[in-house]
């Protein structure tokens, strides 16, 4: 599962972390919905450890979009990660 290192990120190499009013912006609904959603896990964003903010990425909103469902990681001090599951490969890899 590719959850990024939001205490480092320095913007470069992977693709750039949304905020909650960029996400709004992306999923063309008001920033309270998304608030709410991340509140109720229902959005995929990452929450880093000590922090209030979340971010997302397009990719991650783009698959739930997608249908795929979410699967939420607990990270110290109260971090998490709610992401779409990556489908399963066929013959057990």
């Amino acid at each position: 599962m590719d959850i990024p290192d939001i205490n480092h990120y320095d913007g470069q190499g992977e693709e750039e972390l949304l905020t909650t009013a960029q996400m709004a912006s992306e999923l063309k609904c008001s920033l309270r919905t998304v608030h709410e959603g991340t509140r109720k896990r229902t959005i995929p964003h990452v929450r880093p450890p000590h922090g209030r903010r979340c971010y997302s990425r397009r990719q991650w909103l783009a698959e739930w979009l997608a249908g795929a469902p979410l699967e939420t990681i607990e990270l110290a001090h109260g971090g998490r990660a709610v992401l779409p599951k990556q489908p399963k490969r066929k013959g057990g890899r």
